[in-house]
């Protein structure tokens, strides 16, 4: 019997991100790697990588997500920020933590310091 103790809903993108670390990580570091998030939540996500890293090191990760994922994920935005979100897609970055290690990933969980840009069409 498997039992599921999740209680965020999770989406399962399979979406692009460039994941940086760094002791202090901050919004505007340039470079880091390419990796894949294989499941995401409001709260963190797994992300395949043959990197290593240590549990408790401090990461950056940016990627895109509909704004239609957005809403669904619940990530910490206010009703009004939702509102004000006119675009189809946002990019996304945030700051987290690896909290656990499988053989082919890292599981980050994120903290509060969530930045949702607007990508517009061509």
């Amino acid at each position: 019997m498997s039992y599921e103790r999740r209680i965020q809903e999770r989406i399962s993108p399979d979406i692009k991100a460039r994941l940086s670390v760094s002791e202090s990580v901050s919004r505007h570091t340039v470079g880091g790697t390419e990796t894949v998030i294989a499941n995401l939540s409001g709260g963190g996500a797994f992300l395949q990588t043959e990197q290593q890293l240590p549990l408790a090191t401090k990461v950056g990760l940016a990627f895109s997500l509909s704004l239609a994922d957005v809403r669904k994920l619940k990530i910490l935005l206010s009703v009004d920020a939702l509102r004000n979100l006119k675009e189809q897609h946002v990019l996304v970055e945030a700051t987290g933590v690896v909290i656990r290690h499988e053989e082919h990933g890292v599981g980050i969980i994120f903290d509060s310091n969530y930045q949702f840009t607007p990508i517009k069409a061509p």
